[in-house]
């Protein structure tokens, strides 16, 4: 029979865990200034050898993801402001770096810089619900859709980069408008999808 006025044993252990602990201490979760300042610094650096690399170097668009994937990360581990900075960041250095090389950033500043600022509002949402799917889809959609018909308008723009006029030319315009605007939003989903598994990973890697 227990006593009614037991006195708690001063050597039976917390069940507080060390989660809650952490919790409790102010700014223990939370990444310092320094180190938001150091992840942005990081990632304008590989956005401009991603964009360098595209302008010098006989390689597609693939390295261009490059700054998508910096800036998803920044934002997520740091907040969207930093993200924000990181791409003024390496689109300012970018272009100065790439000078003459107009194609490269008309890419950059319609496709991957408007993607990474689309994803950093959509971070509430992934592909785990009904809604998320939804939201993120319809969103990665619209998006496509504007930067393929800026993409089109300009086309003579970044033809020395993307020849997108002999691909018209040979398939009829219209039609290859409606397949690449299709290609364009499916790459953007599966890009997408993509990246939050990867975001999650690399921010479980870094402090």
């Amino acid at each position: 029979m227990e006593e009614p006025f037991q006195k708690p044993d001063p050597f039976e252990e917390s069940e507080e865990t060390e989660k809650d602990t952490e919790k409790r201490i102010p700014g223990k979760n939370k990444t310092s200034a320094g180190r938001k300042a150091a992840y942005t610094a990081v990632s304008s650096a590989l956005s401009v050898i991603a964009i360098v690399t595209a302008c010098y170097l006989p390689v597609t668009v693939l390295p261009l993801i490059t700054i998508s994937l910096a800036v998803s990360v920044v934002a997520d581990k740091c907040g969207a402001g930093w993200g924000v900075l990181s791409m003024a960041v390496s689109a300012g250095i970018g272009t100065l770096a790439c000078f003459g090389h107009v194609g490269i950033m008309i890419v950059a500043g319609l496709v991957f810089y408007p993607f990474s600022l689309l994803c950093i509002p959509l971070r509430p949402f992934d592909y785990s619900s009904v809604k998320g799917v939804v939201i993120r889809v319809l969103s990665m959609t619209a998006l496509a859709s504007l930067s393929f018909l800026g993409l089109f308008l300009l086309a003579s723009q970044i033809a020395d980069f993307i020849n997108l006029e002999a691909v018209f030319e040979r398939i009829g315009t219209a039609a290859a408008y409606v397949v690449l605007n299709v290609a364009l939003a499916a790459a953007f989903v599966i890009v997408d999808w993509t990246f939050l598994k990867l975001v999650k990973i690399i921010g479980k890697r870094i402090r």
